[in-house]
């Protein structure tokens, strides 16, 4: 009798109830999936055809109940076929919802099963399952497919390999494979395959090594459970129906009832109607007799209503005598509270009315001296002298009972009305400009805005708008000529717009002002209005990447201010965005808070909690954390930092002060987590957290040094307090404006890594060894930083860049006319679309996006406006081509040489040089394309193709055609993309040539509009290599570099104008490696890295000293590798070394 261990082949998993019962075929197989990955422990796992999941998800709940490091993906159309039926999108719905519990570890691909492959590195998928087509040829092509993905010890699963009709053909496959790999084989519900692929598990050798008995009694043992697993879900669906009848049952009773109710109501209603129609016979005689009556009352009430009417018309009449006393009286109350006003700002700046005075007087002399100077010049002074006159009448007020005219320092609020407001304001008396406001709280950028108004009321009669109210609304209405406040919260995106039109319309500002790009909303109108705006932006785009906040700013601001290069940074790599022109980098200045009217017990009170928590010892060093308690002020990594600074230094008296709101231990889990991290963290007695205070200048001379935790924060205005207070901060790398500040000024030693702790601890306690060391770094960083943020300076850069903008219409106009009118505008070239707009629309839309770098287009091939504008230093007003061609288009490395469709092909000139060119053919399929194309001239360059793992004999088949030379074709890792073949692979033979070609077969999987792809590889194609349309491309390229040795790289002039965007760092150290300047801003490059290249250059690339375990391993995100970044270089260091460059365009070719 044969002996054998049951654990062997049954594992408790085995025994496992599914949580996921759907109807499948695969519904007796289920103990062995639980078996089998529970044994197997496979690090990747995929499942090919997956339908309704049942046999996916028996899987992922064994990952889940197991907590296995496995991660499991679901490759399916989810669409069906001729075995398994065709189905709605219900199906996939139903697994994604299924799904979402085991999210963390499982993917669903919805692909075929040929596009999924690529996603996948070679030999890292440990258990495949195969059950998509099950026609002879489609199995096999899985299977081959596949198997260079599969790891040395891999497992792969087959189902129905018992099932013979319908052309099924699996069983023939797996028959086959059984002659090469080791198989074992169920054969209850269709069959099931088990395949090994290279040495055995130990984990599953019984089931391969077993004898025909032991096999036979394991079939028996999984071929039982599977039934049993088929009767649960038998019984399921019976008792499901059971339910489902019983409920129908109940519902039949319900509806009997409802008739039954209905009936008895219905005989109601027929007797409550016999009862009606019997008082209705008596009303009717009751209406008779009335008829009579009612005769008499209608004489008797005509004659009231006469009456009446007279007594209204005289009630009119009083009315109306009432409201005109009554505007006489809002008109003088209005003119007595500006004439108080008036006075009051007399007196708070007495020496402006002097001022005012003298001006008067030397006007009005200089008024009466005509001749000898001219009289419109007299009139000029009279007129200004009237503006000064002391004895002038305060402005006169529209007529309006609702809206009487602002007095000086009131403030209007403007509620939504469904009529129009007659304007509140007319133009005042001094040059105006407007500042707006997201709100009026007392946090940051409102502060902000009441310091802008107070420094330009010294200059401008301010009109102050704000969007929402708040505590600082009477503070900007003393500081404003006029404060208006809106109610973002109630008032519609048009209601604003129609009422900030009005105060623009009736003030004329010279500019405004929005500070805050929460403020866009405000923008619209006074764009309309034709006024210049000066946008100032301090947020970062990610943390609203998705709110129109940022668009909106830089589309309708004609100059936008950040506060620092990290938030612009931000915006452009959350965007995908050029630098604007617009756009320009200034640190605000330091505000003044106004003091609240804080009650003298609070102010004690607040005083009493300062002390208790920044005690009294003279040799604590006393370090701060300032903002809310917030995840994103950081409050956690303050903790972290003082715990590692009271590790690292036991014998330094450090104290830690948290100053903020939020910490509510019966509140929000946050909080309660921060309280846990300092008990845990044992620093119950050298931290304390304080409540916001508004004794902040306490605080500030109470503290030793001020950490900013903050995970984003551009400049937090309570950091540049504690320069001003003479205090040091320190910050971490890439999370505020100040790490560049300090480094600019010499106080790198102060910047941590980002959030490294440790790196930040280390550097707090080599600064501070001493109290007096804090204050010595505190004078020093003070001294330094100080001029930086000095609000007076700030204001008057703003207003001088705000009075540059004063032609900016016009000039706008201007430069479409000249771009219109010099015929060098490429509407084939600029307008992929090929939109029904006139060449002019276009050219404005070009203008306008050229300025904010958005979606921002090439009009010219050859000529790339932004390095131009970089280059020359050209202001932001002006438009680049524009200018290009009115100072006679001069040469410079904003322009390329441009090859197209006429030049000339040379063969003797070609022979001169040697050529080579690299096809890396990932798609074998799509190679016929590119030897047609190749075929098209006359000049055949030496080919190298590199294509994946099974893919050379496909290649070398295809390469047939050429009329050129094939020198080699061979298989590499899927890694590295196409630049790893070309650099890694082929680089060595390919630098013994001159010039270099480089180019790819491309699908871009993950662009659902495949008309896009289309259009981009035609693009790229037609000029690179050409067409029986193009000509023969390739062959004028290799001409144009033979003669002019100069040419270092030509390349297809994509029109699009694209930056950095998420490579921008790790460009700047692979430059470095190349021994290569400062990266610019604006350069041009070959999109989709195809390019023809001469020796010298591609040799710098080689130089990089890429291996294979260089590159990223796929799949790869859209951006932000190192290849995305080599990309950008290939075109970036011929700009930076002032090499020359070629780039290719044929006529009505674009993307």
């Amino acid at each position: 009798m044969t002996e054998f261990n049951v654990q062997d082949f049954i594992s408790r998993e085995s025994l496992t109830v599914p949580e996921t019962f759907v109807e499948s075929a695969w519904l007796g197989h289920g103990p062995f999936a639980f078996h089998v990955i529970a044994r197997l422990k496979p690090k990747v796992f995929v499942e090919l055809g997956t339908h309704n999941g049942f046999s996916y998800f028996c899987f992922c709940q064994t990952i889940a109940s197991k907590g296995l490091e496995t991660a499991a993906y679901a490759v399916d159309t989810w669409q069906g076929d001729e075995h398994a039926g065709f189905y709605s999108d219900a199906v996939f719905n139903s697994v994604t919802a299924i799904n979402q519990k085991y999210a963390s570890f499982s993917t669903l691909m919805r692909a075929t099963f040929s596009d999924a492959v690529d996603y996948f590195p070679d030999g890292g998928i440990d258990l495949l399952h195969i059950d998509g087509r099950h026609f002879y040829d489609d199995v096999k092509q899985d299977f081959f497919e596949w198997l260079p993905k599969l790891s040395s010890n891999a497992i792969v699963l087959f189902h129905d390999t018992n099932v013979r009709e319908r052309d099924f053909g699996v069983w023939k496959l797996f028959k086959e494979l059984g002659e090469t790999y080791s198989t074992f084989e169920f054969f209850h519900q269709h069959g099931l395959g088990v395949l090994a692929i290279g040495e055995v598990p130990a984990s599953l050798a019984a089931f391969f090594e077993a004898g025909d008995a032991a096999a036979e009694a394991y079939r028996f043992a999984y071929s039982t459970l599977g039934a049993n697993m088929n009767r649960n879900w038998a019984l399921q669906v019976e008792q499901s129906r059971t339910r489902e009848l019983g409920e129908w049952r109940d519902h039949a009773r319900e509806l009997e009832n409802v008739v039954r109710h209905r009936d008895a109501q219905l005989a109601e209603q027929v007797k409550l109607l016999e009862d009606a129609q019997a008082k209705l016979a008596a009303s009717e005689e009751k209406l008779a007799a009335s008829q009579e009556k009612r005769f008499a009352a209608e004489t008797a009430r005509t004659a009231l209503t006469e009456q009446l009417e007279l007594q209204e018309a005289q009630a009119a009449e009083a009315a109306l005598r009432l409201q005109a006393q009554n505007d006489t009286l809002v008109q003088l109350q209005a003119q007595r509270e500006m004439a108080v006003n008036l006075v009051v700002r007399a007196r708070r700046r007495p020496q402006a009315l002097l001022v005012k005075l003298l001006e008067y007087r030397v006007l009005r002399v200089l008024a009466k001296l005509s001749p000898p100077l001219p009289k419109d010049m007299t009139q000029r002074f009279a007129r200004s002298a009237q503006k000064r006159n002391p004895k002038r009448p305060i402005m006169a007020l529209p007529q309006s009972s609702q809206s009487p005219q602002s007095p000086q320092g009131a403030v209007v609020p403007v509620v939504p009305s469904e009529a129009p407001e007659v304007p509140v304001l007319t133009k005042p008396p001094r040059d105006c400009v407007i500042v707006v406001s997201h709100e009026a709280t007392r946090t940051g950028a409102p502060i902000l805005s009441l310091n802008i108004i107070r420094e330009l009321s010294r200059k401008y009669d301010v009109i102050s708008i704000s969007l929402l109210g708040g505590p600082l609304a009477r503070y900007f209405s003393e500081e404003s000529y006029c404060s208006i406040e809106l109610d973002r919260a109630t008032m519609s995106p048009a209601e604003i717009e129609v009422r900030v039109m009005e105060i623009a319309q009736a003030t004329k500002p010279l500019f405004a002002v929005a500070n805050s790009a929460a403020s866009y909303s405000a923008l619209p109108a006074l764009k309309k209005s034709g006024v210049p705006i000066v946008a100032l932006v301090h947020e970062f785009a990610s943390d609203l990447p998705a709110h129109p906040y940022f668009i909106e700013t830089l589309e309708l601001a004609d100059k936008v201010v950040f506060s620092t290069e990290l938030t612009l940074s931000n915006l452009l790599e959350n965007q995908h965005i050029c630098r604007p022109p617009k756009a320009m980098i200034l640190a605000q200045g330091k505000s003044e808070v106004p003091s609240s009217l804080v009650d003298e017990t609070i102010r004690k009170g607040e005083l009493a909690a300062i002390g208790r928590a920044f005690g009294s010892n003279p040799a604590e060093i006393t370090l701060v954390g300032i903002g809310s308690i917030h995840y994103r002020k950081g409050p956690d990594v303050f903790i972290e930092i003082a715990r590692k600074i009271k590790q690292r230094a036991p014998a330094t008296r450090f104290r830690f002060v948290w100053v903020g709101d939020g910490l509510d231990p019966q509140g929000a889990e946050y909080p309660r987590f921060l309280i846990d991290q300092v008990n845990r963290a044992q620093l119950q007695t050298s931290f304390h957290f304080l409540p916001s205070v508004s004794a902040l200048d306490e605080v500030y001379a109470a503290a030793d040094a001020l950490i900013i935790a903050s995970r984003l924060d551009p400049l937090p205005n309570v950091a540049i307090d504690m320069i001003d207070a003479g205090k040091p901060i320190f910050c971490f790398e890439k999370t505020t404006g100040f790490a560049e500040i300090l480094r600019d000024e010499g106080f790198g030693a102060c910047i941590a890594d980002f959030f490294d702790t440790s790196d930040m601890a280390d550097r707090i306690i080599a600064a501070l060894t001493s109290k007096d060391a804090a204050i010595e770094l505190g004078r020093r960083q003070s001294g330094a930083l100080g001029p930086t943020f000095d609000m007076a300076s700030y204001v008057a850069q703003i207003d001088a860049v705000a009075c540059d903008l004063g032609n900016a219409v016009a000039q706008r106009q201007e430069d479409i006319d000249t771009i219109d009118a010099s015929g060098m505008f490429r509407t084939d070239f600029y307008d992929v679309h090929a939109r029904k707009m006139s060449q002019r629309d276009l050219i404005a839309e070009y203008v306008d996006r050229s300025k904010t770098g958005r979606a921002a287009r090439k009009a010219v091939p050859g000529f790339h406006p932004l390095v131009y504008a970089a280059e020359t230093g050209l202001d932001s007003t002006r438009d680049p081509l524009a200018h290009y061609i009115g100072t006679g288009t001069p040469q410079g490395i904003w322009n390329a040489l441009v090859i197209d469709e006429h030049a000339e092909v040379d063969e003797a000139e070609a022979a001169k040089v040697s050529v080579a060119l690299h096809i890396h053919a990932y798609y074998p399929e799509m190679l016929d394309e590119l030897i047609t194309r190749l075929n098209v001239g006359s000049v055949f360059p030496d080919l190298f193709i590199s294509t994946r793992a099974g893919g050379e004999d496909a290649v070398t088949q295809g390469a047939r055609a050429y009329k050129g030379k094939l020198v080699e074709a061979r298989a590499f890792p899927n890694i590295g993309r196409d630049l790893g073949p070309m650099l890694s692979g082929f680089g060595d033979s390919l630098r013994q040539y001159d010039i270099v070609g480089h180019t790819h077969t491309k699908k871009s999987l993950h662009v659902q509009d495949r008309g896009v792809v289309s259009k981009w590889s035609n693009f790229m194609l037609n000029n690179l290599l050409g067409s029986e349309e193009a000509g023969p491309m390739a062959s004028r390229t290799i001409t144009a570099m033979a003669r002019d040795p100069e040419i270092a790289i030509v390349y297809p002039d994509d029109p699009g104008m694209m930056s950095w965007c998420e490579n921008a760092e790790i460009a700047e150290d692979l430059a470095r490696r190349l021994n290569a300047g400062p990266l610019p801003d604006y350069f041009n490059f070959p999109v989709g890295s195809m390019f023809w290249m001469r020796r010298a250059l591609f040799e710098r690339f080689l130089g990089l000293g890429f291996d294979w375990d260089s590159y990223p391993s796929e799949p790869l995100p859209d951006d932000g590798t190192e290849l995305h970044a080599v990309e950008r270089l290939f075109g970036a260091l011929p700009q930076m070394e002032k090499m020359k460059t070629a780039v290719l365009n044929v006529v009505g070719t674009t993307r």
